[in-house]
């Protein structure tokens, strides 16, 4: 893992606290002169905390991680990558897609997390009718759960698709973000 030093802790969370310090860290240092909005900086973070975790995987060493998955609502995974879905046209509506997840020794998911960067504080966050950008204006607090507009949470959804895995899900999702980092 170019990102990652060293062998992660035992735990899931503090694995996965870990993978996104380091990648906040490097995608921060590796993008500092670029002038990119908070989503291709959360993008990339997030792109960079998957690849941390199939590297870790690789390794066979505790704890066991998984990344991304796709769902349907009912809870059937979906085969395909989202990126995949999306650039062709075929992404569902209001799929679920937790960020990492621990899995047992088969690779059932037993828990399902989502990584949070806070956006830094002068970054681009959305293109006005005239052509000019609003920018982040250094909020303190961290991230949480979106909520859609139908009134769903984030969560909620993850909670239902956990709900309805074989065998379930039964721990509730958790946040990971990069308060308290190095």
């Amino acid at each position: 893992m170019p990102t990652v030093h060293g062998p992660l802790p035992p735990s899931a969370p503090d694995a996965l606290k870990v993978i996104a310090c380091a990648c906040n860290k490097s995608v921060a240092q590796k993008t500092k002169d670029q002038d990119l909005t908070c989503t291709q900086l959360g993008t990339k973070k997030h792109s960079c905390c998957e690849k941390a975790i199939r590297d870790h995987k690789k390794t066979k060493k505790p704890p066991r991680l998984g990344g991304e998955r796709g769902f349907e609502r009912d809870g059937t995974p979906l085969k395909k990558p989202r990126w995949v879905l999306a650039k062709s046209g075929k992404l569902p509506a209001k799929s679920v897609w937790p960020d990492a997840c621990s899995t047992d020794a088969k690779g059932n998911p037993t828990k399902f997390y989502d990584f949070k960067f806070r956006c830094p504080k002068g970054t681009k966050t959305k293109q006005q009718p005239n052509g000019k950008w609003l920018k982040k204006g250094g909020s303190r607090k961290q991230p949480t759960w979106t909520t859609y507009d139908d009134g769903e949470t984030q969560d909620q959804r993850i909670k239902e698709v956990g709900a309805a895995q074989n065998p379930p899900v039964t721990k509730d999702p958790e946040i990971v973000d990069t308060s308290n980092c190095p």
